[in-house]
């Protein structure tokens, strides 16, 4: 079997990686893509992120190209139930789903049929959404006009402040769940990946927590998700312009650090820095993947 890689040259992968059946074709072109789509036996989509939907599966798609893929890969498909799919936590189970539609052209042959079906199917079943849904509209009698106020009656404003006065949990989560009172530079909002909460940093980004002195923290616990693309990234972590930390983003990244003295800071700076990167498909500039970030005492 000969596994060919778009994306990587064979200088840009460990040596671990350089095998005799692995050709790694590079960033390539948009000819030598579709010509692998259109000539392939399988197209295997390992994506451990499940933020919109991914090009290359929907290429894959409507191309007929049999596929298989990580439940990340396939999100924003409607069918995605239907499809083949690996868990990137599972590697023998991965292999033997590909061994089964390489060795055997028959599954390959009825897989790509079954594809081009459900694409058709669901472009056929949204060709005429618009059209109804406007009849739809249209069909529904018209309502005054109403003047609505930029605050609900039902809920107060929010004017709660970070509690500085009463004692503090031996906890305390300043990351994902950042109370109103911390500020924040360069962190995106909370997103949800298998149902944990997920924020993403900048290269740069930063929080800034007003202290309270009857419980200072002592401790920093940082917690990464892991995401292939920040596997391997530098990271620095400061705490007021102190370094507690310098090193590589690596898999199960869980690290509780040492905090410098407090006692008379009126608050604290926790800055993360890293080279960054951009996933296909995001527009954004990404750094590090808060699973969360607590003060402890």
């Amino acid at each position: 079997m000969q596994i060919k890689i778009i994306g990587a040259a064979t200088s840009d992968v460990p040596p671990a990686w350089q095998q005799s059946n692995i050709e790694y074709l590079g960033l390539s072109t948009k000819e030598e893509v579709e010509r692998q789509m259109r000539t392939c036996r399988l197209f295997i989509a390992p994506v451990a992120n499940n933020f919109g939907s991914k090009i290359k599966v929907l290429e894959c798609l409507s191309r007929g190209t049999p596929i298989i893929a990580s439940p990340g890969a396939l999100s924003g498909i409607p069918f995605s139930d239907q499809l083949p799919k690996f868990s990137l936590g599972d590697p023998a189970g991965a292999a033997r789903l590909v061994a089964k539609f390489t060795r055997n052209r028959d599954d390959a042959v009825k897989l790509s049929a079954k594809l081009k079906d459900l694409n058709r199917e669901f472009c056929s079943s949204r060709s005429h959404r618009w059209a109804e849904l406007l009849l739809a509209i249209k069909a529904r009698p018209l309502r005054r006009r109403r003047n609505f106020s930029l605050v609900s009656p039902l809920r107060r404003p929010r004017t709660e402040r970070l509690d500085t006065t009463n004692p503090w949990p031996a906890e305390f989560e300043v990351g994902v769940k950042e109370p109103i009172g911390v500020s924040s530079v360069g962190l995106y909002d909370v997103e949800k990946l298998d149902g944990q909460p997920l924020r993403w940093s900048t290269p740069k980004a930063s929080l800034r927590i007003r202290l309270n002195h009857q419980t200072l923290p002592r401790k920093l616990v940082i917690r990464l998700h892991d995401i292939p693309y920040s596997i391997g990234l530098d990271l620095t972590l400061f705490a007021n312009g102190t370094q507690i930390y310098r090193g590589v983003v690596e898999a199960g990244f869980n690290k509780i650090l040492t905090l410098p003295n407090l006692t008379n800071e009126p608050e604290l700076e926790i800055c993360v820095s890293t080279q960054g990167f951009q996933a296909p498909g995001d527009t954004r500039r990404l750094g590090v993947a808060l699973h969360s970030l607590l003060l402890c005492q």
